[in-house]
């Protein structure tokens, strides 16, 4: 079920493709990055890894490597399903928002200190 806040724009751009009840498409992506979603969105569990990896004296570069590995999984992804190159442009384009918003977050509760905050 879609929450009442998610932008219909990113409903049309993240198509959903199922295999069972399991998403494997597209939609994956603001499942979880979008703030729509809240607590129930994906990146939580790793929003509060990255911030326990800070609180263990973890380098800057384990914490970046983990990251990018997300973002990557997430742009093959992208490339794996078949689409216009407009709309893959701007697939592309939001998984970055995602992308920065969720390394903004990560950076403010490591500064706070605080791997628990949910939202």
């Amino acid at each position: 079920m879609l929450p009442d806040s998610i932008d219909p724009e990113i409903v049309r751009l993240f198509p959903s493709v199922k295999t069972g009840v399991v998403e494997s498409g597209p939609w994956r992506i603001p499942l979880f990055f979008d703030k729509s979603f809240g607590k129930n969105r994906g990146c939580i569990r790793l929003r509060r890894y990255i911030v326990h990896m800070a609180q263990m004296n973890e380098t800057k570069e384990a914490m970046m490597t983990k990251t990018n590995q997300i973002y990557q999984d997430f742009e093959k992804l992208i490339d794996k399903f078949p689409c216009d190159p407009e709309i893959k442009e701007r697939q592309k384009d939001q998984l970055d928002k995602y992308m920065m918003e969720f390394i903004d977050e990560v950076a403010l509760l490591i500064a706070e200190g605080d791997a628990t905050q949910i939202y």
